[in-house]
């Protein structure tokens, strides 16, 4: 009986820590893309390539320079955009893993909530 009690309290802890774990993982991702963006962005200011980069997830970014200035877009954990080809993205944080972070000339306007610096 006391191996049977100790067994789900074990798994029960599994079921929480995995989860946290995982947030934990994601939020690492996260920071280190955006530092990331932060490189390539000093990297297009000062006119050198920043082509074939990918974010914390594997995904590359999309990059897009024009007269104006320029974007830099990670798709966050999922992969995919938020907003379809040439829309303009909602400004101000997001709460999910699987939100865009987007920096515009040298200035993230899309980002996880807490961290914008």
């Amino acid at each position: 009986m006391t191996a049977l009690v100790v067994g789900m309290v074990s798994l029960t802890g599994c079921g929480i820590a995995v989860p946290n774990l995982l947030g934990t993982i994601d939020v690492g991702m996260q920071r280190y893309t955006m530092a990331q963006m932060r490189q390539i962005a000093k990297e297009i200011e000062e006119g050198r390539s920043v082509e074939g980069r990918s974010d914390g997830w594997g995904t590359p970014y999309l990059i897009r320079r024009d007269g104006a200035g320029y974007t830099v877009v990670s798709f966050g954990n999922c992969g995919d955009p938020d907003v379809p080809n040439g829309s303009e993205y909602p400004v101000g944080p997001t709460t999910g893993f699987d939100a865009d972070i987007v920096l515009a000339n040298g200035q993230f306007i899309r980002y996880p909530q807490g961290e914008r610096r």
